[in-house]
């Protein structure tokens, strides 16, 4: 079994050894760290571009002199925690930085070029170029610490 980021599918596969069940696969990280790996599941092989590609990207990070990134899921419980104070920042520090939250299952081309492996990410970037990235939950404090 696996699910995105594989948090939902290791649950499934504690409650299934709870119940008796012996023999379990769970691909560890998901199918995201599955992804990132540059391994594909070959029924869902597609060149058809979803969200955001690799050049709209580039040019968007390219655009301003401080841009930070924020990918999510709606499904992400993480996500969600930060949700509310990256879209307070997003207003807040308009004039110093550009902030920008992609959701992942919507901008699947760009996740996929950047190998992402795992949810919530931030990226900072500064003239183009990536200077800090955090996976995982980071709290709002974390985060003006790197602004």
């Amino acid at each position: 079994m696996y699910c995105k980021v594989g948090g939902r599918s290791s649950q499934a596969a504690s409650k299934l050894a709870e119940l008796g069940f012996t023999e379990i696969y769970n691909l560890d990280g998901g199918i995201m760290k599955w992804n990132a790996k540059g391994k594909k599941i070959a029924a869902v092989k597609t060149d058809k571009i979803i969200g955001i590609c690799d050049q709209e990207y580039n040019e968007f990070i390219a655009s301003n002199e401080k841009v930070v990134v924020n990918f999510y899921a709606e499904w992400c419980a993480p996500c969600k925690k930060m949700a509310p104070y990256m879209t307070k920042l997003e207003t807040e520090l308009k004039d110093k930085i550009t902030l920008k939250r992609f959701d992942a299952d919507q901008n699947k081309t760009i996740v996929d070029f950047l190998k992402l492996d795992s949810l919530p990410v931030v990226i900072i970037y500064e003239n183009g170029k990536e200077i800090w990235r955090n996976v995982g939950f980071l709290s709002e404090e974390e985060l003006k610490k790197h602004l």
